[in-house]
């Protein structure tokens, strides 16, 4: 079941909000992908998250 503004992957209302207000908090400034079994919805209960945060690469000498 998805809500307004709830990404299409295989997560409760409930748990997105719990990792939407996580990554408001910590990775606002960044665009988060889900993947894995719960972005193809192929999750079971008991699946993790898989998040990737896309940020600038950064130079070597930095």
């Amino acid at each position: 079941m998805t809500t307004p503004n709830m990404p299409p992957i295989d997560l409760s209302p409930r748990d997105w909000g719990i990792v939407r207000d996580i990554l408001a908090h910590h990775v606002p400034q960044y665009e988060v992908r889900a993947f894995g079994s719960r972005a193809k919805r192929t999750a079971k209960a008991y699946s993790d998250l898989d998040l990737a945060i896309i940020t600038v690469l950064m130079p070597k000498e930095m």
